[in-house]
């Protein structure tokens, strides 16, 4: 933490989102009276039972818009995220919704008394700080004149909490909200995937290079990102892992939606 507010207070960081991971170690439970685990099998049923009633739970006690429960293989991931971090359709419109600044419906009951609170120095500057870098990465895939916020700061109200959520849109170049495209920033961080491809003077895009160029989440890293994740990779020692990646799908017709892998558990 020091670390980061020399860097902070030097003035090469605007803010840094230093994680930790902790491990916790389930013990399996016995088979009940007149059960019997097949061999082989006693710990895939213990521990993928216990994930299950784990997001059960947490469904119940923390409700989330973007809760999730995926088995894939040996990997299990349990989220009661809050937090979208893009979507896109058919037409080529992208949307991200940075979310910074929370308060409890317990500590603040209404709109009027949560605003009032979110509306100080620090919640604001976190707010603008993602902002910014949304923006950022969205101009090098849509580029000028194609990105827009269309919300900003606004308090939205969840099941227990109230959030300060801001909009970003944009028009992928050559989709049908701009068909046109438009002077789409070349640069070496920008995604090379198949999806690009030349259609005149101009270069077409999916939301699968929006999705590569806005990863990781801003909100899990700081700004400006890419000096960002550097010096947290080497404070924190060892690499990050699902919790603080996406969780999501893309579909046949074009469209897809992402949410931020926050308050998960994984295995």
């Amino acid at each position: 933490v020091r670390i980061c507010q020399d860097h902070i207070a030097a003035g090469d960081r605007y803010e840094l989102c230093l994680t930790a991971q902790s491990t916790l170690k389930i013990p399996l439970p016995a088979p009940r009276p007149g059960h019997s685990f097949k061999a082989g099998r006693h710990e895939e049923f213990a521990t993928g039972s216990y994930a299950y009633h784990l997001y059960q739970g947490l469904a119940k006690a923390q409700p989330a818009p973007f809760a999730s429960f995926i088995r894939m293989g040996t990997a299990t991931l349990v989220s009661c995220s809050p937090e979208r971090f893009l979507t896109w359709d058919e037409k080529g419109k992208c949307e991200l919704r940075p979310m910074k600044g929370t308060v409890k419906k317990s500590i603040a009951p209404t709109r009027a008394e949560a605003e009032a609170l979110l509306s100080v120095d620090k919640e604001t500057a976190e707010n603008l700080m993602i902002v910014d870098l949304v923006r950022h990465d969205l101009y090098g895939v849509c580029g000028a004149g194609n990105v827009r916020v269309e919300q900003l700061m606004r308090v939205e109200e969840y099941e227990s909490v109230w959030q300060m959520v801001s909009v970003v849109v944009g028009d992928i170049p050559g989709s049908k909200s701009n068909p046109k495209g438009g002077e789409a920033a070349e640069t070496e961080e920008l995604p090379k995937t198949n999806s690009k491809r030349e259609i005149g003077i101009d270069l077409q895009y999916s939301g699968i290079d929006v999705l590569a160029a806005s990863l990781p989440p801003g909100s899990m890293t700081g700004a400006p990102k890419k000096r960002s994740c550097e010096l947290l990779s080497s404070i924190e020692k060892e690499r990050r892992s699902l919790y603080s990646g996406v969780v999501g799908f893309m579909d046949v017709g074009g469209r897809g939606d992402w949410s931020v892998n926050i308050r998960c558990a994984f295995r």
